[in-house]
C-alpha cells in the first residue's frame, strides 16, 4: 500500500511533440510519401510553435501494410541549432526518409521533435534567413488559427497523395 498523495502534474516538461498518420491505401511512390511527410512536419512544427518550443532531434517512423512481412525503420537526426520552422524539419525528415526508405509500400508515417527548448533564445545565421522562414510560418498559423486548418494549403496537399483536407474533417483520425 502506497499512502503518499497524489500528485496532479506527474510530468513536469513536455519530451516531445509528434504526429503519425495512418493511410487510407499503401503509398508507393517517394513523391507521394514526401507529401505526407510535409503535411505531417507543417502540423508538428504549427503544434511546438504554439507552445513556444523548438527541438533538436528530429524523427521519422515509417511502416509497411503487411503485417506478415514488416518492413519499415524508425530513425532521428541530431540537429546543430535547435528549430521549429516547417521547411527546415520537413527538408531534414525528408532525407531521413531518403536514406532509410527500402522501396516497399509505406502504411504509415509518423514525425516528431524532441530535446525540445525555448523557442524565445535561438542562434542567428548569415548564411539563412531564418526570420523570413519565422514570418512564413507565423503568417499561415495565425490564417488556420483564424480561418481553420485547410483555409490556407501548399499545393502539394491538394495532390491525390495530401492528407490534409481529409484529416481537417476527423477528430484522432475518426469522422466527427
Amino acid at each position: 500500500m502506497d499512502h503518499s498523495p497524489v500528485t496532479v502534474n506527474t510530468h513536469s516538461t513536455q519530451k516531445d511533440i509528434g504526429n503519425r498518420m495512418t493511410m487510407p491505401r499503401d503509398f508507393t511512390e517517394a513523391w507521394e510519401i514526401e507529401v505526407v511527410i510535409l503535411d505531417i512536419c507543417t502540423e508538428v512544427c504549427r503544434r511546438a510553435r504554439q507552445k513556444g518550443l523548438m527541438g533538436s532531434v528530429v524523427s521519422v517512423s515509417v511502416s509497411g501494410a503487411d503485417f506478415d512481412h514488416p518492413t519499415g525503420f524508425h530513425r532521428q537526426v541530431k540537429l546543430s541549432d535547435p528549430t521549429n520552422i516547417t521547411v527546415d524539419v520537413c527538408k531534414i525528415a525528408k532525407r531521413i526518409f531518403h536514406q532509410h526508405w527500402d522501396g516497399q509500400p509505406v502504411r504509415r508515417v509518423g514525425v516528431s521533435l524532441s530535446q525540445l527548448s525555448n523557442a524565445d533564445t535561438y542562434q542567428l545565421s548569415f548564411f539563412d534567413d531564418q526570420e523570413q522562414k519565422r514570418a512564413i510560418d507565423q503568417v499561415m498559423d495565425d490564417i488556420k488559427d483564424r480561418f481553420g486548418d485547410i483555409a490556407i494549403l501548399r499545393a502539394s496537399s491538394i495532390t491525390a497523395a495530401g492528407q490534409a483536407i481529409d484529416r481537417a474533417s476527423k477528430i484522432g483520425g475518426h469522422y466527427k
